[in-house]
Protein backbone atom coordinates (compact mmCIF):
# COMPACT_ATOMS: atom_id res chain seq x y z
CA UNK A 1 0.00 0.00 0.00
CA UNK A 2 1.50 3.43 -0.90
CA UNK A 3 2.84 5.34 2.05
CA UNK A 4 0.57 8.35 1.44
CA UNK A 5 -2.49 6.11 1.44
CA UNK A 6 -1.48 4.44 4.69
CA UNK A 7 -0.84 7.75 6.41
CA UNK A 8 -4.21 9.17 5.38
CA UNK A 9 -5.95 6.03 6.55
CA UNK A 10 -4.24 6.31 9.92
CA UNK A 11 -5.03 10.02 10.11
CA UNK A 12 -8.73 9.24 9.61
CA UNK A 13 -8.55 6.61 12.34
CA UNK A 14 -6.96 9.15 14.70
CA UNK A 15 -9.53 11.81 13.92
CA UNK A 16 -12.66 9.71 14.15
CA UNK A 17 -12.11 6.86 16.55
CA UNK A 18 -9.92 7.80 19.47
CA UNK A 19 -12.51 8.26 22.20
CA UNK A 20 -16.09 7.34 22.89
CA UNK A 21 -17.76 8.19 19.63
CA UNK A 22 -17.97 11.84 18.81
CA UNK A 23 -19.54 12.99 15.56
CA UNK A 24 -16.44 13.54 13.52
CA UNK A 25 -15.43 16.82 12.00
CA UNK A 26 -13.89 16.74 8.54
CA UNK A 27 -10.12 16.71 9.13
CA UNK A 28 -7.52 18.67 7.22
CA UNK A 29 -5.97 15.58 5.69
CA UNK A 30 -2.74 17.10 4.44
CA UNK A 31 -1.88 18.62 7.79
CA UNK A 32 -2.50 15.39 9.65
CA UNK A 33 -0.47 13.43 7.11
CA UNK A 34 2.48 15.78 7.57
CA UNK A 35 2.31 15.45 11.35
CA UNK A 36 2.12 11.68 11.13
CA UNK A 37 5.10 11.52 8.76
CA UNK A 38 7.22 13.40 11.25
CA UNK A 39 6.18 11.24 14.18
CA UNK A 40 5.84 7.59 13.16
CA UNK A 41 6.83 7.09 9.52
CA UNK A 42 8.21 3.61 10.02
CA UNK A 43 5.49 2.51 12.43
CA UNK A 44 2.38 3.44 10.49
CA UNK A 45 2.35 0.74 7.83
CA UNK A 46 2.26 -2.14 10.30
CA UNK A 47 -0.26 -0.43 12.58
CA UNK A 48 -2.70 0.46 9.82
CA UNK A 49 -2.79 -3.17 8.73
CA UNK A 50 -3.68 -4.37 12.20
CA UNK A 51 -6.44 -1.84 12.76
CA UNK A 52 -8.66 -2.75 9.85
CA UNK A 53 -11.62 -2.88 12.23
CA UNK A 54 -11.87 0.90 12.45
CA UNK A 55 -14.27 2.99 10.37
CA UNK A 56 -12.31 2.35 7.17
CA UNK A 57 -13.14 4.49 4.19
CA UNK A 58 -14.27 7.44 6.27
CA UNK A 59 -14.22 10.69 4.36
CA UNK A 60 -11.10 12.84 4.18
CA UNK A 61 -12.33 15.64 1.94
CA UNK A 62 -10.73 18.65 3.56
CA UNK A 63 -7.89 20.31 1.61
CA UNK A 64 -8.03 17.78 -1.21
CA UNK A 65 -5.29 17.87 -3.82
CA UNK A 66 -7.79 18.84 -6.52
CA UNK A 67 -9.44 21.62 -4.47
CA UNK A 68 -9.06 25.20 -5.73
CA UNK A 69 -7.02 27.74 -3.78
CA UNK A 70 -9.45 29.22 -1.25
CA UNK A 71 -10.15 32.87 -0.78
CA UNK A 72 -9.59 34.38 2.70
CA UNK A 73 -12.37 33.62 5.18
CA UNK A 74 -14.66 36.57 5.94
CA UNK A 75 -14.18 38.37 9.21
CA UNK A 76 -16.94 39.85 11.37
CA UNK A 77 -16.94 41.77 14.63
CA UNK A 78 -14.64 40.49 17.40
CA UNK A 79 -15.99 38.03 19.93
CA UNK A 80 -17.03 39.42 23.32
CA UNK A 81 -15.41 36.43 25.03
CA UNK A 82 -12.23 36.76 27.03
CA UNK A 83 -8.95 35.37 25.73
CA UNK A 84 -8.46 31.63 26.37
CA UNK A 85 -6.72 30.58 29.56
CA UNK A 86 -3.31 28.98 28.90
CA UNK A 87 -2.35 25.88 30.88
CA UNK A 88 1.04 24.23 30.59
CA UNK A 89 1.49 20.47 30.69
CA UNK A 90 4.62 19.98 32.77
CA UNK A 91 4.16 16.88 34.94
CA UNK A 92 6.81 15.89 37.44
CA UNK A 93 8.92 12.89 36.48
CA UNK A 94 7.84 12.62 32.85
CA UNK A 95 10.78 11.86 30.52
CA UNK A 96 11.47 13.65 27.26
CA UNK A 97 8.93 15.95 25.65
CA UNK A 98 5.20 16.02 25.01
CA UNK A 99 4.46 13.79 22.01
CA UNK A 100 0.68 13.42 22.07
CA UNK A 101 -2.38 14.89 23.79
CA UNK A 102 -5.84 13.25 23.84
CA UNK A 103 -8.99 14.39 25.63
CA UNK A 104 -12.05 12.28 26.43
CA UNK A 105 -14.20 15.15 27.69
CA UNK A 106 -13.80 18.65 29.07
CA UNK A 107 -12.07 17.42 32.25
CA UNK A 108 -10.33 14.15 31.42
CA UNK A 109 -7.33 13.84 29.15
CA UNK A 110 -4.19 11.80 28.52
CA UNK A 111 -0.77 12.89 27.32
CA UNK A 112 2.31 10.98 26.20
CA UNK A 113 5.83 12.07 27.11
CA UNK A 114 8.77 10.29 25.50
CA UNK A 115 12.46 10.56 24.73
CA UNK A 116 11.80 9.12 21.25
CA UNK A 117 12.84 11.57 18.57
CA UNK A 118 9.96 12.69 16.37
CA UNK A 119 12.02 12.18 13.23
CA UNK A 120 13.21 8.66 14.07
CA UNK A 121 16.29 7.42 15.92
CA UNK A 122 16.94 4.33 18.08
CA UNK A 123 13.39 3.65 19.24
CA UNK A 124 14.53 0.65 21.29
CA UNK A 125 16.22 3.05 23.72
CA UNK A 126 13.22 5.33 24.25
CA UNK A 127 11.72 5.95 27.66
CA UNK A 128 8.06 6.95 27.87
CA UNK A 129 5.39 7.87 30.39
CA UNK A 130 1.65 8.44 30.23
CA UNK A 131 0.17 11.33 32.20
CA UNK A 132 -3.49 11.93 33.01
CA UNK A 133 -5.65 14.83 34.17
CA UNK A 134 -9.17 14.76 35.56
CA UNK A 135 -9.45 18.46 36.38
CA UNK A 136 -9.21 20.02 32.91
CA UNK A 137 -5.42 20.21 32.94
CA UNK A 138 -4.86 21.94 36.27
CA UNK A 139 -2.88 18.93 37.53
CA UNK A 140 -1.34 15.91 35.81
CA UNK A 141 -0.36 12.53 37.27
CA UNK A 142 2.60 10.68 35.75
CA UNK A 143 2.39 6.93 35.10
CA UNK A 144 5.52 5.16 33.88
CA UNK A 145 5.18 2.80 30.92
CA UNK A 146 6.64 -0.70 31.60
CA UNK A 147 10.25 -0.95 30.40
CA UNK A 148 9.42 -3.97 28.26
CA UNK A 149 7.32 -1.78 25.95
CA UNK A 150 9.69 0.20 23.76
CA UNK A 151 9.51 2.45 20.74
CA UNK A 152 6.98 4.95 19.48
CA UNK A 153 3.59 4.76 21.19
CA UNK A 154 0.05 5.78 20.29
CA UNK A 155 -2.66 6.64 22.84
CA UNK A 156 -6.20 5.31 22.37
CA UNK A 157 -8.38 6.55 25.28
CA UNK A 158 -11.48 4.66 26.30
CA UNK A 159 -14.87 6.31 26.80
CA UNK A 160 -14.90 6.12 30.61
CA UNK A 161 -11.84 8.33 31.10
CA UNK A 162 -10.02 5.75 33.25
CA UNK A 163 -9.34 3.24 30.48
CA UNK A 164 -6.50 3.67 28.02
CA UNK A 165 -5.02 1.42 25.35
CA UNK A 166 -1.43 2.16 24.30
CA UNK A 167 -0.33 0.88 20.90
CA UNK A 168 3.38 0.12 20.45
CA UNK A 169 5.71 -1.60 18.03
CA UNK A 170 6.17 -4.48 20.44
CA UNK A 171 2.61 -4.92 21.70
CA UNK A 172 -0.33 -3.33 23.48
CA UNK A 173 -0.72 -1.93 26.97
CA UNK A 174 -4.09 -1.46 28.68
CA UNK A 175 -4.93 0.32 31.91
CA UNK A 176 -8.39 0.49 33.46
CA UNK A 177 -7.42 2.32 36.64
CA UNK A 178 -6.18 5.62 35.28
CA UNK A 179 -2.65 4.42 34.52
CA UNK A 180 -1.68 2.97 37.89
CA UNK A 181 -1.31 -0.55 36.47
CA UNK A 182 -1.00 -1.94 32.93
CA UNK A 183 -1.65 -5.30 31.29
CA UNK A 184 0.25 -6.40 28.18
CA UNK A 185 -1.17 -7.91 24.99
CA UNK A 186 0.33 -9.25 21.71
CA UNK A 187 0.71 -6.77 18.90
CA UNK A 188 -1.44 -8.79 16.49
CA UNK A 189 -4.33 -9.00 18.97
CA UNK A 190 -5.86 -5.57 19.70
CA UNK A 191 -7.51 -5.76 23.14
CA UNK A 192 -11.19 -4.93 23.62
CA UNK A 193 -10.55 -1.39 24.94
CA UNK A 194 -8.75 -0.54 21.70
CA UNK A 195 -11.48 -2.12 19.61
CA UNK A 196 -14.16 -0.17 21.46
CA UNK A 197 -12.26 3.06 20.87
CA UNK A 198 -12.38 2.36 17.14
CA UNK A 199 -16.13 1.85 17.26
CA UNK A 200 -19.18 4.06 17.65
CA UNK A 201 -20.95 4.75 20.92
CA UNK A 202 -22.83 1.44 20.83
CA UNK A 203 -19.80 -0.55 19.63
CA UNK A 204 -20.40 -0.66 15.87
CA UNK A 205 -17.69 -0.48 13.23
CA UNK A 206 -16.95 -1.44 9.64
CA UNK A 207 -14.53 -4.26 8.82
CA UNK A 208 -13.52 -6.39 5.88
CA UNK A 209 -16.25 -8.85 4.91
CA UNK A 210 -13.75 -11.73 4.75
CA UNK A 211 -12.35 -11.14 8.25
CA UNK A 212 -13.68 -13.20 11.15
CA UNK A 213 -12.31 -10.91 13.88
CA UNK A 214 -10.30 -7.76 14.46
CA UNK A 215 -7.17 -9.77 15.21
CA UNK A 216 -6.31 -10.68 11.63
CA UNK A 217 -3.97 -8.81 9.33
CA UNK A 218 -5.62 -6.70 6.65
CA UNK A 219 -5.81 -8.82 3.47
CA UNK A 220 -5.13 -5.69 1.43
CA UNK A 221 -6.30 -5.85 -2.21
CA UNK A 222 -8.20 -9.08 -1.48
CA UNK A 223 -10.59 -7.09 0.70
CA UNK A 224 -13.21 -5.74 -1.69
CA UNK A 225 -16.17 -5.19 0.62
CA UNK A 226 -16.89 -4.01 4.18
CA UNK A 227 -19.63 -5.17 6.54
CA UNK A 228 -21.14 -3.70 9.70
CA UNK A 229 -19.87 -5.47 12.83
CA UNK A 230 -20.21 -5.08 16.60
CA UNK A 231 -17.25 -5.29 18.98
CA UNK A 232 -17.21 -8.48 21.02
CA UNK A 233 -19.92 -10.20 18.98
CA UNK A 234 -19.39 -12.92 16.38
CA UNK A 235 -22.79 -12.55 14.76
CA UNK A 236 -23.12 -9.65 12.34
CA UNK A 237 -25.88 -7.11 13.05
CA UNK A 238 -28.57 -6.11 10.57
CA UNK A 239 -26.71 -5.01 7.44
CA UNK A 240 -27.55 -1.79 5.58
CA UNK A 241 -29.18 -2.28 2.16
CA UNK A 242 -26.17 -1.01 0.23
CA UNK A 243 -22.97 -2.64 -0.93
CA UNK A 244 -19.94 -1.19 0.87
CA UNK A 245 -17.19 -1.53 -1.70
CA UNK A 246 -13.72 -0.64 -0.47
CA UNK A 247 -13.21 1.49 -3.58
CA UNK A 248 -16.07 3.78 -2.55
CA UNK A 249 -15.63 6.07 0.51
CA UNK A 250 -18.12 5.45 3.31
CA UNK A 251 -18.58 6.78 6.83
CA UNK A 252 -20.28 5.37 9.92
CA UNK A 253 -21.55 7.68 12.68
CA UNK A 254 -23.69 7.53 15.82
CA UNK A 255 -25.09 10.26 18.05
CA UNK A 256 -26.21 10.30 21.64
CA UNK A 257 -29.72 9.20 20.67
CA UNK A 258 -28.17 5.90 19.43
CA UNK A 259 -29.36 6.32 15.86
CA UNK A 260 -26.78 4.84 13.48
CA UNK A 261 -25.88 6.73 10.30
CA UNK A 262 -24.08 5.54 7.20
CA UNK A 263 -23.00 7.72 4.26
CA UNK A 264 -21.74 6.20 1.00
CA UNK A 265 -20.43 7.76 -2.20
CA UNK A 266 -21.86 6.21 -5.36
CA UNK A 267 -21.72 7.54 -8.91
CA UNK A 268 -21.10 11.15 -7.92
CA UNK A 269 -23.77 11.26 -5.22
CA UNK A 270 -23.87 10.81 -1.45
CA UNK A 271 -26.33 8.25 -0.11
CA UNK A 272 -27.27 8.39 3.59
CA UNK A 273 -28.96 5.56 5.50
CA UNK A 274 -30.21 5.67 9.10
CA UNK A 275 -31.26 3.02 11.61
CA UNK A 276 -33.04 3.62 14.91
CA UNK A 277 -31.83 2.45 18.31
CA UNK A 278 -34.46 -0.26 18.87
CA UNK A 279 -33.56 -3.86 18.06
CA UNK A 280 -36.52 -4.10 15.69
CA UNK A 281 -35.62 -0.95 13.74
CA UNK A 282 -34.55 -1.37 10.12
CA UNK A 283 -32.35 0.75 7.87
CA UNK A 284 -34.02 3.61 5.98
CA UNK A 285 -32.49 5.17 2.88
CA UNK A 286 -32.77 8.97 2.63
CA UNK A 287 -32.81 10.92 -0.65
CA UNK A 288 -29.35 11.11 -2.19
CA UNK A 289 -27.50 14.42 -2.62
CA UNK A 290 -25.16 15.31 -5.51
CA UNK A 291 -21.44 15.48 -4.81
CA UNK A 292 -18.95 13.84 -2.47
CA UNK A 293 -20.08 15.09 0.92
CA UNK A 294 -19.11 14.33 4.50
CA UNK A 295 -21.63 13.36 7.15
CA UNK A 296 -21.74 15.47 10.33
CA UNK A 297 -23.79 14.36 13.36
CA UNK A 298 -24.18 16.46 16.51
CA UNK A 299 -23.24 14.91 19.89
CA UNK A 300 -26.90 14.48 20.87
CA UNK A 301 -27.73 13.00 17.46
CA UNK A 302 -30.51 15.50 16.73
CA UNK A 303 -28.77 17.54 14.04
CA UNK A 304 -27.37 15.99 10.86
CA UNK A 305 -25.53 17.73 8.04
CA UNK A 306 -23.74 17.02 4.77
CA UNK A 307 -20.75 19.23 3.99
CA UNK A 308 -18.56 19.36 0.90
CA UNK A 309 -15.23 20.89 -0.02
CA UNK A 310 -15.79 21.46 -3.68
CA UNK A 311 -15.45 24.95 -5.07
CA UNK A 312 -18.73 26.24 -3.62
CA UNK A 313 -18.38 24.40 -0.28
CA UNK A 314 -21.94 22.95 -0.37
CA UNK A 315 -23.85 22.50 2.89
CA UNK A 316 -27.08 20.53 3.47
CA UNK A 317 -29.12 20.13 6.65
CA UNK A 318 -31.48 17.23 7.35
CA UNK A 319 -35.06 18.34 8.02
CA UNK A 320 -37.36 15.42 8.69
CA UNK A 321 -36.42 12.89 6.01
CA UNK A 322 -35.29 15.38 3.39
CA UNK A 323 -32.21 17.53 2.80
CA UNK A 324 -32.38 21.32 2.72
CA UNK A 325 -29.55 23.13 0.98
CA UNK A 326 -28.10 26.12 2.82
CA UNK A 327 -25.63 28.82 1.79
CA UNK A 328 -22.23 27.17 1.43
CA UNK A 329 -19.46 27.15 3.98
CA UNK A 330 -16.86 29.96 3.89
CA UNK A 331 -14.41 29.66 0.99
CA UNK A 332 -11.43 29.02 3.28
CA UNK A 333 -13.05 26.21 5.29
CA UNK A 334 -10.55 23.47 6.10
CA UNK A 335 -12.52 21.48 8.69
CA UNK A 336 -16.02 21.54 10.16
CA UNK A 337 -17.89 19.70 12.92
CA UNK A 338 -21.49 19.62 14.16
CA UNK A 339 -22.54 20.92 17.58
CA UNK A 340 -25.80 20.65 19.46
CA UNK A 341 -28.37 23.43 19.00
CA UNK A 342 -27.95 23.34 15.20
CA UNK A 343 -24.52 25.01 15.19
CA UNK A 344 -21.34 24.22 13.27
CA UNK A 345 -17.75 24.96 14.29
CA UNK A 346 -15.47 25.83 11.35
CA UNK A 347 -11.69 25.85 11.07
CA UNK A 348 -10.16 27.87 8.24
CA UNK A 349 -7.05 26.99 6.26
CA UNK A 350 -5.56 30.38 7.20
CA UNK A 351 -5.81 29.67 10.93
CA UNK A 352 -9.25 31.17 11.55
CA UNK A 353 -12.00 29.69 13.74
CA UNK A 354 -15.68 30.55 13.76
CA UNK A 355 -19.26 29.32 14.06
CA UNK A 356 -22.09 28.88 11.56
CA UNK A 357 -25.15 30.34 13.29
CA UNK A 358 -28.44 30.28 11.36
CA UNK A 359 -26.52 30.12 8.08
CA UNK A 360 -24.20 33.04 8.96
CA UNK A 361 -20.48 32.76 9.70
CA UNK A 362 -19.32 34.40 12.96
CA UNK A 363 -15.55 34.72 13.33
CA UNK A 364 -13.79 34.20 16.69
CA UNK A 365 -10.45 36.01 16.37
CA UNK A 366 -9.33 35.04 19.89
CA UNK A 367 -9.17 31.41 18.72
CA UNK A 368 -7.03 32.06 15.65
CA UNK A 369 -3.89 29.97 15.20
CA UNK A 370 -1.13 32.22 16.50
CA UNK A 371 1.76 29.88 15.76
CA UNK A 372 1.26 29.43 12.02
CA UNK A 373 -1.15 30.24 9.24
CA UNK A 374 -2.69 26.77 8.87
CA UNK A 375 -5.52 24.96 10.61
CA UNK A 376 -6.73 24.43 13.17
CA UNK A 377 -8.61 21.18 12.78
CA UNK A 378 -11.91 21.25 14.66
CA UNK A 379 -13.70 18.41 16.43
CA UNK A 380 -16.32 17.78 19.10
CA UNK A 381 -15.94 15.44 22.07
CA UNK A 382 -18.74 13.19 23.28
CA UNK A 383 -19.87 15.68 25.93
CA UNK A 384 -20.14 18.48 23.36
CA UNK A 385 -16.80 20.11 24.21
CA UNK A 386 -15.10 21.67 21.19
CA UNK A 387 -11.53 20.57 20.49
CA UNK A 388 -9.18 22.68 18.36
CA UNK A 389 -6.02 20.99 17.10
CA UNK A 390 -3.28 23.43 16.10
CA UNK A 391 -0.99 20.69 14.79
CA UNK A 392 0.32 19.76 18.25
CA UNK A 393 -1.02 22.24 20.82
CA UNK A 394 -4.75 22.00 21.48
CA UNK A 395 -7.56 24.10 22.90
CA UNK A 396 -10.85 23.04 24.48
CA UNK A 397 -14.10 24.99 24.56
CA UNK A 398 -16.38 23.75 27.36
CA UNK A 399 -20.01 24.75 27.66
CA UNK A 400 -22.73 25.10 25.04
CA UNK A 401 -23.59 27.33 22.12
CA UNK A 402 -21.07 29.89 20.93
CA UNK A 403 -20.08 31.33 24.32
CA UNK A 404 -17.71 28.91 26.01
CA UNK A 405 -14.85 28.72 28.44
CA UNK A 406 -11.67 28.25 26.39
CA UNK A 407 -8.40 26.71 27.56
CA UNK A 408 -5.24 26.42 25.46
CA UNK A 409 -2.71 23.74 26.37
CA UNK A 410 1.03 24.10 25.90
CA UNK A 411 4.07 22.08 26.91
Amino acid sequence: MPERTVERMFAEFEAEALTIFRPPGVAAARRRARVLRRRRRGFLAAVAALLLGGPAGAFALANRDDAPTPAPMPTTSPSPSDEPVVRRIAPSGAPGTLQELRFVNARTGWALFSTCALGGGPASECRSAVVRTDDAGLTWRTNAVPDRIRGHLQLIPGPDGGTLAVMAQTGWLVTSDGGRTFTEHPRDSPPLPAQRALATLSGYLLRCADATALTVVDPGPDCTRHVLAAVGERRLPDQPPVRLRTTQPHQLAEGGDRRLWLAVHQEGRTIVLVRGSAATDRWRKLPSVPGELSLLVSPDGRHVWLAGFQQRKPLWQLTGDSWRQLPGLPDATGSVAALDDGLLIVGGVYGTVGFIVEGRYVDRPELRNRVGSTGPGVGVLADGTIELDYGGPKALGAGSGTERTWVRFAS
